[in-house]
């Protein structure tokens, strides 16, 4: 118990914010500067052109750039509405943290990018055709179930964005709970960065762990177009830290079996944003439906 309270005091002095009684949804245009920014500077991550398939579902001679923006949708009244709901579900329902309800930026996207998956870039939140339209039927349904689960997706995306703008102070954290630490002197191999996917949410990679003295890296790959969760182990020469071409299965690595199996392991952010939005949500003693 007294584990449990320290770790969710430090989490509320990770999650600080003020709260703001009045929220402020921006609801993102295909048009908005900041939006071509984020984007523009994420796709420089790409490590393969396996990698642009994976995430866009196909190979093609277009700028990936363009791709993007051109898979960018208009938001629907249907949209807005369930998005405002899942907000007000929230501002009701934490009361106990001091995360931040008063600015969300929604950028609404064609399920073919990212294979759906809700992610960020900088302040913004992108969410699919496809899951907004699952919000908005949940909501509809009222179905509590799936609706608190969609709540705490939004509060997943939301911490990612806190740690986008804090990551020291998060890594410093990684180090001592997760046993994590962030290197700059890895070298992963050609076979391997032909395989890699970038996660939005954890765009640096170099994050190692030490098990009896051998230093393994975590990695999320493209194997068989699925995408996989995978740990390497490193060796050292002169002073790098080089892949190897044998791999486990991630939750084979002991320092990973204490989590559940369907958590993220392959990033400490990833991590970190499962188990915090899970512990606030069930915090919660009675789940409010509007």
């Amino acid at each position: 118990m007294v584990k449990y309270i320290i770790f969710v005091f430090i989490t509320l002095l990770f999650l600080y914010y003020k709260n703001n009684n009045q929220s402020t949804i921006k609801f993102v245009k295909k048009s908005d500067l900041n939006l071509y920014i984020y984007l523009k500077n994420y796709i420089k991550h790409f490590k393969s052109k396996n990698e642009i398939k994976f995430k866009l579902g196909t190979t093609f001679n277009k700028n990936i750039l363009e791709e993007y923006l051109s898979n960018i949708l208009i938001f629907t009244k249907n949209d807005k509405k369930c998005l405002n709901y899942y907000l007000s579900i929230l501002k009701q329902n934490v009361t106990n943290t001091t995360i931040n309800f008063s600015e969300w930026n929604f950028v609404k996207i064609s399920y073919n990018i990212e294979k759906g998956m809700p992610f960020t870039l900088g302040k913004y939140i992108f969410l699919s055709d496809r899951l907004l339209l699952k919000y908005y039927i949940d909501m509809a349904k009222k179905n509590k179930k799936n609706i608190i689960d969609n709540c705490e997706t939004l509060i997943h995306e939301k911490i990612h964005i806190f740690q986008r703008y804090n990551q020291n102070v998060f890594d410093k954290y990684y180090r001592k709970k997760f046993n994590s630490l962030k290197i700059n002197n890895l070298s992963i191999s050609e076979y391997w960065n032909n395989m890699i996917i970038s996660n939005p949410d954890g765009l640096n990679i170099n994050y190692i762990y030490i098990y009896k003295n051998t230093k393994y890296l975590p990695l999320l790959i493209n194997y068989n177009n699925t995408l996989k969760q995978i740990v390497l182990e490193l060796k050292s020469i002169n002073s790098r830290l080089i892949t190897k071409n044998k791999y486990i299965d991630i939750h084979k690595f002991i320092p990973f079996q204490k989590y559940s199996p369907d958590i993220s392991c392959y990033h400490p952010n990833e991590i970190y944003a499962y188990l915090i939005s899970k512990l606030i949500i069930k915090n919660i003693k009675s789940f409010k439906i509007i």
